[in-house]
């Protein structure tokens, strides 16, 4: 069930198309795929308030979701470690 639904939100996502739970069920009914009627809403309401284009090109999906979610994204961007050179004396 959560693989169906997660792949009828990539397909509305690559038409173009919103992602909520009545678009889901009509590409799962297109398809001939019967689900509980508790999956699309659920992922129609964790997914609209993510970018699901970031979450593709994200490297890690797991991480950016948890990122995404909290709000920290850019913020932990903001602190990425920088090389300091320090100087040696021989």
């Amino acid at each position: 069930s959560q693989f169906a639904v997660t792949y009828a939100a990539l397909i509305l996502h690559d038409e173009g198309l919103q992602v909520t739970s009545e678009n889901i069920k009509k590409v799962l009914a297109a398809a001939k795929i019967e689900v509980e009627a508790y999956w699309p809403v659920v992922f129609a309401n964790s997914l609209k308030r993510l970018n699901i284009s970031d979450l593709l090109l994200s490297s890690s999906g797991g991480s950016a979701v948890a990122a995404s979610s909290s709000g920290s994204a850019p913020a932990a961007a903001a602190e990425a470690p920088k090389d300091e050179k320090k100087d040696e004396k021989l």
